[in-house]
């Protein structure tokens, strides 16, 4: 009875072979995998009331898309996750560096259900600042805090400790002050060259800590601040990512290839995105690989920003 009242011939074409529908979750309509592009960017996950449940980026979209559903496993977790899918949507990308930058941009701002990776990502050592109760500006490197911003951060004490090495031969600070001596008696240790005699409190605090300051400002000029410029999604523009004094500022595109002269209407052009340690990491990464695709703006007196 179900093949004679089978006028459009269903069953026999489930019959003959695998069938690209068989593998949709049940809820998505064929048509949102259908129109999927096969180019950079980001996709998302909806359930029933219209919830981001998870985010994913691709260097082809509808490759990538098309993958989650044909890994049939008959786990709980997996046919959870498919019963929990109604919708699908997605953002383009220029390039696979971009559609990185704005899946973690999104996961940290939607926190689907579904997504595990980098919830824990978090710099694990950060540079700071405080003032000691005799009223020296003390620096170091600790495991960072959710409460307080680092003035930068480091994925190993190592790191932290060779900037904080770089600012005391570079500005005579202390090193007992900057807590890389244990004692009072620093003079004799490996900052012997550089040590100002603060430990037995011949400097006075306001002398020293103007010294801290210069620090911190020659720190923030030191860190690296280019653009990442690349292909467009059209051909009559570029895609371009800012790294603002070592920190992420955000991305966007320049129509006509041109290239602002100057950082402020370089930042008008895009679009100001959070920063974290995850999305610094792969900008540096792609900027190592591709050199010829930065382009410097250290030449630009910048204004630092509040240092707290």
């Amino acid at each position: 009875m179900l093949v004679a009242n089978d006028a459009e011939g269903v069953i026999n074409t489930m019959l003959k072979g695998r069938n690209s529908e068989q593998y949709l979750p049940p809820h998505v309509p064929i048509e949102q995998v259908g129109s999927l592009p096969p180019v950079p960017g980001v996709y998302y996950f909806y359930n029933i009331s219209g919830k981001v449940i998870y985010v994913g980026k691709a260097k082809n979209l509808k490759r990538r898309v098309k993958s989650h559903f044909s890994n049939n496993k008959t786990g709980k977790q997996k046919q959870d996750f498919l019963r929990d899918i109604h919708r699908i949507s997605y953002k383009e990308c220029a390039t696979d560096l971009m559609a990185h930058i704005l899946e973690s941009t999104e996961i940290r701002r939607l926190w689907p259900i579904y997504n595990r990776s980098q919830r824990g990502y978090l710099p694990k050592f950060g540079l700071f600042v405080y003032e000691d109760q005799q009223g020296y500006k003390r620096i170091a490197i600790e495991k960072n805090k959710q409460v307080l911003k680092p003035l930068h951060t480091f994925n190993t004490i190592i790191e932290g400790h060779n900037r904080i090495r770089e600012m005391i031969a570079e500005f005579g600070l202390c090193a007992r002050l900057c807590n890389l001596a244990k004692n009072a008696d620093c003079t004799n240790g490996v900052f012997a060259d550089s040590c100002t005699g603060v430990c037995g409190a011949t400097m006075k605090t306001k002398k020293y800590n103007r010294k801290v300051d210069d620090a911190v400002k020659w720190l923030h000029k030191t860190l690296p601040t280019f653009a990442f410029v690349d292909k467009g999604i059209n051909d009559d523009e570029q895609s371009c990512i800012f790294i603002n004094k070592g920190s992420f500022y955000g991305m966007g595109y320049l129509h006509d290839g041109v290239m602002p002269d100057n950082i402020l209407e370089l930042q008008e052009k895009l679009e100001p995105m959070p920063d974290n340690d995850y999305i610094r990491n792969i900008v540096y990464k792609h900027a190592a690989k591709n050199p010829d695709k930065c382009i410097s703006f250290s030449k630009f007196e910048l204004t630092l920003p509040e240092v707290r």
